[in-house]
């Protein structure tokens, strides 16, 4: 019995192990970016207050309810249509001109898990996935390749469990969204309206598409849940003498790697915006 006890809690050992590493590889290169763009967000955020409502409308006008819709949508496909009590624009608080979708939480199954996990990040891909096809129409003469995501700078196990080794990622992210700021301002024709049309809704865009402090904090339970099963998962193959992390990993690199690529287009876009905000900051009368 206690050689069992011992067996069962080395297999946990090594499976959490192996799904922390596994879920490192895949989400450390989008966890970095996704820091990067709540710290800008949060900062045109502030840019704009200052103007008050007027001008959280005219720079959040279509930048919330966007924020709002990709909230809403992982719900709807996941069942939980019924049950989204209200959804508000133009809730005026203390942090910025906001929104809000509410709903019920009962009745729990895994499905309704994954897409409440899922409903605090689509505004962040959905965002980034809008401002695509906005670079598409507007900026036709610059090309975003989704294929060029095995280029992208990524993680590996050896990088995952050394944090010194952040650092010289950090150094390739830099330089890969540095070029591709060039290459996008390279194709801007500065002369024609829809450049500056384009500059405007990715500022109101950028501004709204991160998670919300609430986003975040309620997302917790199922990150947690999902992690856990993913651990019992590791530990029921591990017990059978087999190592599913290569597989896994094989399987998602591809999908993670383009939800990678989008967010440091995002990145890249956000950064091209946090000019305007600064100079709305100038304007102000800079810190009050």
């Amino acid at each position: 019995m206690r050689e069992l006890i011992i067996s069962i809690l080395e297999h946990l050992s090594l499976a959490t192990v192996t799904s922390v590493g596994a879920l490192g590889v895949l989400l450390l290169p989008v966890i970095l970016p996704c820091l990067l763009l709540g710290f800008l967000a949060g900062r045109i955020r502030q840019a704009v207050m200052p103007y008050g409502v007027p001008g959280m409308a005219l720079f959040g006008w279509l930048g919330i309810p966007l924020h709002e819709f990709f909230h809403t949508l992982p719900l709807i496909l996941t069942g939980q249509g019924p049950q989204i009590g209200r959804v508000e624009l133009g809730d005026v608080r203390p942090q910025g001109f906001m929104g809000m979708v509410a709903g019920s939480t009962s009745n729990w199954n895994p499905l309704k898990t994954i897409g409440a996990f899922l409903c605090d990040y689509t505004p962040l891909f959905g965002g980034v996935t809008v401002m695509v096809i906005l670079t598409r129409l507007l900026i036709p003469k610059f090309t975003f390749d989704l294929g060029a995501a095995p280029g992208l700078p990524l993680f590996d196990h050896s990088v995952v469990f050394a944090p010194s080794r952040y650092l010289p990622f950090i150094g390739d992210l830099a330089r890969y969204v540095v070029s591709t700021i060039r290459d996008l301002i390279g194709h801007m024709d500065f002369a024609d309206p829809r450049t500056w049309l384009y500059l405007y809704l990715v500022f109101s865009i950028s501004q709204h598409m991160t998670p919300s402090y609430q986003d975040v904090r309620l997302s917790w339970w199922s990150v947690s849940l999902l992690l856990l099963i993913l651990i019992l998962l590791n530990a029921v193959v591990l017990f059978f003498s087999f190592d599913p992390s290569a597989g896994v990993l094989a399987l998602l690199a591809r999908p993670m790697a383009v939800l990678a690529s989008l967010l440091y287009f995002g990145l890249a876009l956000t950064l091209i915006a946090a000019p305007f905000a600064l100079l709305l900051w100038v304007l102000a009368g800079g810190p009050h």
